[in-house]
């Protein structure tokens, strides 16, 4: 088991990892909701919650929206959404792997209640962030974002109530296929780093 110091400064090094992984060149639009991005940034947070632990993973994802607060766009928003969409993932995967240690599961059980649960828990989450984000907070954006889906799926939205629910149907979508883009690499490399005795976890591998 690590130290708590070397926990700390690992968490801090996937945080920074992550945050450089989100300025760089790595993500790639939702093609129904084209201002919507898959963002490879997300694995390095899920690999520190697999590896070092809850608290460690929740760590990084503060790294990491500290760091997008001064190079992520759209601040301060944008990394508050994402921290939350980070954090959300993380904390459906804590819930996940609790229930699955009291039934003694074995690690594709653990895999797949993590992808549900992180799922679940992430899309309540942003669902709730975007409705106040688009209808309460800056309802102008309402207008940009039907007309970006209008644009992409040739259905017309209109910029009221019923377009906002497509708006956040679409971005649920996405955040579901978001949540397998970081779950399943992040297994898969944590795998290989403890595979090769780089690091040791405390999740149950086996």
């Amino acid at each position: 088991m690590l130290s708590r110091t070397r926990t700390v400064v690992t968490s801090a090094f996937f945080g920074a990892l992550a945050a450089v992984m989100a300025i760089a060149p790595l993500s790639f639009p939702f093609p129904l909701v084209p201002y919507l991005k898959f963002d490879l940034a997300e694995i390095p947070t899920m690999i520190s919650f697999i590896l070092l632990g809850p608290l460690p993973g929740i760590l990084t994802s503060l790294v990491y929206w500290i760091v997008l607060n001064f190079f992520g766009s759209f601040a301060p928003i944008g990394p508050f959404l994402k921290f939350l969409a980070v954090l959300s993932t993380i904390v459906g995967a804590w819930i996940g792997t609790a229930i699955c240690r009291k039934m003694k599961s074995r690690l594709l059980t653990y895999i797949v209640t993590i992808l549900v649960l992180s799922a679940i828990v992430r899309v309540v989450v942003l669902t709730l962030a975007n409705y106040f984000v688009i209808w309460v907070l800056m309802p102008d954006f309402l207008s940009y974002a039907t007309f970006a889906v209008s644009l992409v799926t040739g259905i017309k939205l209109s910029p009221n109530f019923g377009g906002l629910l497509v708006v956040l149907l679409l971005t649920a979508v996405f955040n579901i296929l978001h949540v397998f883009l970081t779950v399943v690499p992040s297994f898969v490399l944590a795998i290989a780093l403890i595979k090769r005795k780089i690091i040791k976890t405390w999740f149950p591998l086996s």
